[in-house]
């Protein structure tokens, strides 16, 4: 069997030599929490295209759109340290209340094929958004791994000041 080779670590980026080690964590860190949003609520519109297809009377469902909503945490803000790749460039989110606020007759087979291909829709937007910063990520992560081998003292600054650290040099 053979072994793939090991992956080449990640080259500084001219685009990101602007950015403090700090603004790069901060960068890092406010596109998890982006990342977190989107999720949640791809997930939101999953489980209402799920309680739609297959009838709100299903307890199962019921029960996982519930656990689903239990698993969000605070909102987050809007990226606002994209200095190298502007959070202007990343689309709004599309309006996700009213697709979740809208009542549907469930009988009514023609409004409802309509609304769930809406949530679709949705649900496609916010995957390709999730892609994107996904993307934006790992163009972070190894932005700072590529700072971290330049400079291996850097990544101590990472960790809390509980007292113990030396000074440098």
């Amino acid at each position: 069997m053979a072994t793939k080779p090991a992956p080449q670590p990640p080259a500084l980026d001219p685009a990101y030599a602007r950015l403090t080690l700090e603004d790069l964590r901060d960068l890092r860190r406010e596109l998890g929490e982006e990342e977190s949003r989107v999720s949640y609520w791809r997930r939101i519109i999953q489980a209402r295209i799920d309680l739609l297809t297959r009838g709100a009377t299903d307890g199962d469902l019921v029960a996982r759109l519930t656990s689903v909503l239990a698993q969000s945490g605070t909102v987050h803000r809007r990226l606002a340290n994209l200095s190298v790749r502007p959070a202007s460039d990343i689309e709004a989110l599309p309006d996700l209340h009213a697709l979740w606020t809208r009542v549907v007759d469930p009988s009514d087979e023609a409004a409802v094929a309509e609304f769930v291909a809406g949530l679709q829709h949705a649900e496609a937007d916010l995957s390709a958004m999730r892609r994107e910063i996904h993307s934006r990520l790992d163009e972070a992560t190894g932005q700072l791994i590529a700072r971290y081998r330049q400079d291996p003292a850097q990544a101590l600054t990472a960790l809390p000041d509980i007292g113990l650290r030396q000074p440098l040099g």
